[in-house]
């Protein structure tokens, strides 16, 4: 669980994260996710692609600047490969309101 998201769930953030790998169901991996300010708030977390996010032309290692509402969701409570995974709560993020691409802002300005 993501101690740092649970204390200010509900709460609508900026972060400021690194891109990481797709899901073929979606969804974006951001790696080292922090505050505006620096407080780190989680290792990585999967956020669901929308147009908010498609818009800022990301690739994988961008930095990218999100601001969005924090949220309890559910995971697991199925069987994979025969195994049971029991389901259990965990944070992230969603109702993406604005994103930003910084690493394409760099690009823009040395060139």
């Amino acid at each position: 669980m993501r101690l740092h998201l649970k204390k200010i769930n509900k709460s609508v953030i900026t972060i400021v994260a690194i891109t990481g790998r797709e899901s073929h169901r979606g969804y974006l991996e951001l790696k080292n996710v922090h505050t505006l300010n620096g407080k780190f708030l989680a290792d990585h977390i999967w956020i669901e692609i929308n147009p908010t996010i498609r818009l800022s032309n990301y690739r994988k290692g961008d930095l990218l600047q999100i601001k969005g509402r924090v949220r309890k969701y559910d995971k697991g409570g199925h069987c994979f490969k025969g195994y049971y995974k029991e389901q259990e709560s965990d944070f992230g993020l969603y109702r993406f309101r604005s994103c930003q691409n910084l690493t394409r802002l760099e690009r823009r300005m040395v060139a």
